[in-house]
């Protein structure tokens, strides 16, 4: 057996739904995409600005012969959304995939040590400048659907990506490429609640829940009350997908065993550091830090407009950090009622940030024009 057809063969046995082995081609194909993108300011802080990394794999490996692209299905099942807690997005409910791949392919990296002697090698998940999904797609085993996620047959868009870039040439490993794939139903356009898909293959990131819910900073108001009960990302454009229908949950149990598929919001709100780092360092999310998640979850009390969440939100109104007494005030104005009337009131005689003695102002008019409604 040649050693291509022997790393193939372990890489599967590791449990890797997609293995292809591809040539380290600069992606110049995308090259006018991604200017594009700069120009209308679609990069999100998780992308890297520099746009000859994002094409060139020699850039980040010199003398790169071959890119092993890896991928592992996570599909779980259906939970029940509770209401009172927010949901957490299919990628988040087990344990951080970046460990469990990194982990994986370490392995493999060993593997072909043993068989190959030594050799220059870059192990790249999800963090890397390069276009993965493009790279996913030179393997001919997937396809970039009109959502911009990447599919399979066998596991939808519920996959993750990895490559190892390599100074040793194996060959090429790929299909022909997948027939069918999106047939322009444009399902996820529609269903998608902000318009962050702006077309077929279009995303704009800062209008995505799932780059949104996970970003640093104030949320924009217009998105807050389409975050609905979100807590961590989205996944309503692939919810919807026909491609996605019929795949079964993975056998993969580092993507069962943390089970966050809710999480309640009174726990987030009260938890203390030590308890974040406990419960969340070993999650895909958990790197978000707890000033995002409570932020989102008192976004996600003013959404449910339940009087009841008043007491949750009030010490926050007060905090340290003038963007969560931004959200505070907004969540409370959501609720309304005279107790916000008062709660807000004070703080506005003692805030000194504009920004957020102007969200107060709204979230007092708001509660005076409910008022009004309904006398």
């Amino acid at each position: 057996m040649k050693l291509k057809e022997k790393l193939v063969e372990f890489c599967k046995n590791l449990g890797f739904d997609l293995v292809g082995i591809i040539e380290p081609e600069p992606l110049k194909e995308r090259l006018e995409v991604l200017l594009d993108r700069h120009k209308k300011g679609y990069n999100s802080n998780f992308e890297n600005k520099d746009i000859n990394l994002r094409i060139s794999p020699h850039l980040l490996l010199p003398g790169t012969k071959s890119i092993l692209v890896l991928g592992l299905g996570y599909c779980s099942e259906v939970h029940f959304k509770d209401p009172l807690k927010g949901q957490v997005a299919r990628y988040a409910r087990g344990k951080d995939y970046h460990v469990v791949m990194r982990k994986k392919m370490t392995r493999v990296v060993e593997f072909l040590k043993a068989l190959q002697g030594d050799f220059q090698y870059k192990i790249l998940v999800d963090s890397s400048p390069l276009i993965e999904r493009l790279l996913a797609e030179k393997t001919g085993l997937g396809w970039i659907g009109q959502n911009t996620c990447f599919y399979t047959k066998p596991t939808g868009s519920w996959i993750f990506i990895g490559e190892i870039l390599l100074t040793i040439d194996l060959g090429i490993h790929k299909a022909d490429g997948i027939r069918g794939g999106c047939q322009n139903c444009r399902i996820c356009i529609k269903a998608c609640p902000t318009g962050a898909l702006e077309g077929e293959y279009i995303l704009n990131p800062h209008k995505c829940l799932a780059y949104v819910s996970q970003a640093r900073g104030v949320i924009p108001k217009e998105l807050r009350e389409l975050m609905r009960h979100n807590l961590v990302g989205c996944d309503i454009c692939q919810e919807v997908c026909p491609n996605n229908r019929g795949v079964l949950p993975g056998g993969n149990e580092d993507f069962k065993s943390m089970d966050f598929h809710n999480i309640d919001i009174k726990d987030i709100l009260g938890i203390s550091n030590t308890d974040y780092k406990r419960l969340y360092t070993g999650s895909a999310f958990g790197w978000c830090g707890k000033k995002v998640l409570q932020r989102n979850a008192i976004v996600l009390l003013g959404n449910q407009k339940q009087p009841e969440a008043i007491s949750l939100i009030k010490p926050f109104l007060n905090h340290h950090d003038y963007k969560m007494r931004i959200h505070a005030a907004w969540a409370l104005g959501q609720i309304g009622g005279s107790e916000s009337k008062l709660l807000l009131e004070k703080r506005m005689v003692e805030e000194t940030n504009l920004e957020v003695v102007n969200e107060i102002k709204e979230a007092l008019d708001k509660i005076q024009q409910k008022a009004s409604h309904y006398t």
